[in-house]
């Protein structure tokens, strides 16, 4: 599937597919990647611009 040709595929199907990317990458992380005291969050509301990473 083209990652940013959205022209290529049906409407709702890159939403789709990009919603379920980032459960499992956050599913991933927390079950085994990150160290104790660490965890992912699928997203983050902090104000102002939105970032890709947030320290918190």
């Amino acid at each position: 599937m083209p990652m940013h040709d959205w022209t290529k595929v049906r409407f709702g199907t890159f939403h789709s597919f990009h919603v379920l990317w980032i459960s499992t990458i956050t599913n991933w992380l927390n079950s085994r990647a990150l160290p104790t005291g660490y965890f992912a969050m699928a997203e983050q509301v902090i104000g102002g611009p939105a970032l890709d990473v947030v320290k918190l």
